[in-house]
C-alpha cells in the first residue's frame, strides 16, 4: 500500500486501486510537509506543528489526532531514530522523545534532507545535507554535537539515503549520486553519479 501526503489530505492507495482521503484533517493540522508511518501512527509535520494520527487496525479510519508539540513555525520534515523523532523546521532541528523537544542544532540554511545511520564502530550519526554542504552529528554521552561539516553544494538534492556500507545516495533533479566518504565522514573519497 502507498501513503501519500499532499498539500488537500492524506491518502492510502490499495493495491487494488482503491483509497482513502482525510480531507477533514486539513483544517485541524493545515498543509502537511513529510509524514512517516511510525509505531502503528502516521506522523505527519505540518504547518502547524507535528501531528500523530491513530488509525483503527484494517478500516483505517483516524481514531485519534494529537499534537506532539507546539510551534510557532512550521515543520518541514520527519523522520524517526528508535523512539525519538527528529523533526526539521527552516531554523533547527530538533528531537521530540515523550512530548518533550531536545533542539540539536540551530541555523538559517533549509534541509533537503535528514537520515539516521550507524557507523561501523556502533557510534549513531545523523547526516544533514544543506544548500551549503552535508552535516553529521553524532551521539556523544547522550547528545548530539556536529561531528564534521562537507561544505560542498547541495542545493537541488531533493533525497537521500545511507546504505549498509556507510555510503550515500542522493537525488537531485537530474543524476543519483553515490557518495564514499573516509572513515570520520570528514571528506568525500569518491563521488559516481549514474
Amino acid at each position: 500500500n502507498l501513503w501519500l501526503a499532499t498539500d488537500i489530505g492524506v491518502y492510502k492507495f490499495f493495491t487494488r486501486r482503491k483509497y482513502l482521503n482525510y480531507p477533514e484533517l486539513r483544517n485541524i493540522i493545515g498543509e502537511i510537509n513529510d509524514m512517516i508511518y511510525w509505531n502503528d501512527n502516521l506522523i505527519l509535520a505540518t504547518e502547524k506543528g507535528v501531528y500523530s494520527l491513530g488509525l483503527k487496525p484494517n478500516t483505517y479510519e483516524v481514531k485519534s489526532v494529537n499534537k506532539l508539540i507546539n510551534t510557532d513555525e512550521e515543520v518541514l520534515q520527519v523522520n524517526a531514530l528508535g523512539h525519538q523523532l527528529i523533526c526539521r523546521t527552516e531554523k533547527e532541528m530538533f528531537i521530540l522523545e515523550n512530548g518533550d523537544k531536545s533542539v540539536i542544532y540551530a541555523g538559517e540554511s533549509p534541509t533537503n534532507d535528514i537520515v539516521y545511520f550507524t557507523k561501523n564502530d556502533m557510534t549513531s550519526m545523523l547526516a544533514e545535507v544543506v544548500n551549503e554542504g552535508i552535516v553529521f552529528y553524532e551521539k556523544e554521552n547522550g547528545r548530539w554535537r556536529i561531528a564534521n561539516i562537507i561544505r560542498e553544494p547541495m542545493d537541488s538534492v531533493s533525497s537521500m539515503m545511507i546504505d549498509l556500507k556507510n555510503q550515500m545516495w542522493l537525488t537531485d533533479r537530474k543524476v543519483i549520486k553515490k557518495i564514499s566518504f573516509d572513515e570520520n565522514f570528514s571528506r568525500f573519497e569518491k563521488v559516481v553519479e549514474f
